[in-house]
């Protein structure tokens, strides 16, 4: 791609050279062409100082390629020569934007111009420019050397722009002054601009297609680990909570305690009463179970069948022994009448509590196998009571 820099200053050189006859005409005009090649619009203007402090810099157009003026509406033997201030069909917005970007580039500490700034209607406040050595306002004669201006270094590549809406399409404008010239390139955006906002519209409706992935994912987690029936959590759930509980106590050397629940002759409860009166049983007992352990790292889960199992990280046997007669003192104030038991008129529960300080990782098994052998002994012992064991790891 040509660079709009070097071509300014070939242009401007050979002007120079042709106006001195220096160089044949038939050379100007390849320059010319070769300007005309400038993928973006490119338009030079010389920078010239206010006229009685009404504007702070007058802009004054030297050269304008075949892009810049077919991207702005305008006609190139129309504006060379004159001030940008007179360039005001059909995109003045343009006009006022390149003015205001010439005013901004001399004072170095303006705020950069946004694109609202140019919105029909909206006047631009003058600002004054602080002229710095390089920047010092030029006479008339030094503006007419252009050899001179086409040999000055002209920083690239354009720190300040805006990118404005002109009719249906979107501009960028970018510019850099040095000395006494101002170098604007636009470029006809809109495929990229409307390419951004699609692909802007595509990622919003990705993130929120996202969330409710993400939402469903937990939904499905969530009922992947609860159990059907009583919407406690299910066996597979026990057996993770229980692994995690038992690595993070065995780095902490916190007590651990599980307790093994089985409701009384449930069978016969559900042989006397109906399945779906057993069904209803089991649901009240894993509300009573979940009610006696409210710690958020507790879990209530339906073991199997009749039976449940609390986990109860960091609890003694005596703390594990209070959360059991919770249990069936709660169960009790339920008073779920049950025909064919051989302990109470209601349903009652046995348990087995087992608590040790977890040491050897991957071991969490021992627990359960002592918390059943401890609600074994519970019902040997005439059913509806705790027994505790507290094991040594």
């Amino acid at each position: 791609m040509v660079e709009p820099i070097a071509c300014v200053r070939l242009c401007m050189t050979a002007a120079h050279l042709r106006d001195r006859g220096r160089l044949p005409k038939d050379w100007a005009i390849i320059f010319r062409a070769l300007f005309d090649l400038v993928a973006d619009g490119v338009v030079c203007f010389a920078v010239e100082p206010g006229v009685d402090g009404a504007t702070p810099v007058r802009l004054r157009c030297l050269l304008i390629n075949g892009t810049a003026a077919n991207l702005l509406g305008w006609e190139r033997s129309q504006v060379v020569g004159r001030f940008a201030s007179e360039m005001s069909a059909p995109f003045p917005l343009a006009a006022t934007a390149l003015y205001d970007l010439a005013v901004r580039t001399t004072a170095r500490s303006l705020p950069e111009p946004r694109a609202d700034d140019y919105r029909e209607g909206v006047a631009i406040a003058p600002v004054e420019p602080r002229w710095g050595a390089d920047l010092a306002p030029q006479t008339a004669s030094t503006l007419d050397r252009p050899l001179a201006l086409a040999t000055e270094e002209i920083p690239a590549p354009f720190p300040q722009g805006i990118e404005l809406p002109l009719g249906d399409r979107w501009l960028s404008i970018a510019a850099a002054v040095n000395g006494t010239m101002l170098v604007a390139t636009l470029r006809d955006i809109t495929d990229s601009h409307r390419a951004q906002e699609q692909l802007t519209a595509t990622n919003e409706r990705l993130d929120a297609a996202n969330q409710l992935l993400a939402a469903a994912n937990a939904e499905l987690r969530a009922i992947a680990d609860l159990d059907g029936l009583t919407q406690v959590a299910n066996r597979r759930r026990f057996d993770r909570h229980l692994e995690d509980c038992w690595q993070r106590l065995s780095r902490t050397g916190g007590p651990l305690s599980l307790v093994m629940c089985d409701i009384d002759f449930f069978k016969r409860y559900n042989d006397t009463c109906g399945h779906p009166a057993g069904d209803d049983c089991l649901r009240q007992v894993a509300e009573a179970l979940t009610l006696a352990a409210r710690r958020p790292t507790d879990l209530v889960a339906r073991y199997g069948g009749e039976e449940f199992a609390l986990i109860l990280p960091d609890t003694d046997a005596a703390g594990a022994a209070d959360v059991a007669r919770n249990c069936r003192e709660l169960l009790a104030q339920l008073a779920i009448v049950h025909p064919a038991s051989d302990v109470a008129d209601h349903i009652t529960l046995s348990m087995g509590i087992a608590t040790m300080v977890p040491s050897a990782p991957w071991a969490c098994g021992k627990i359960i196998v002592e918390a059943d052998r401890a609600l074994y002994r519970a019902k040997q012992a005439g059913r509806d009571r705790a027994i505790s064991v507290t094991v040594d790891s």
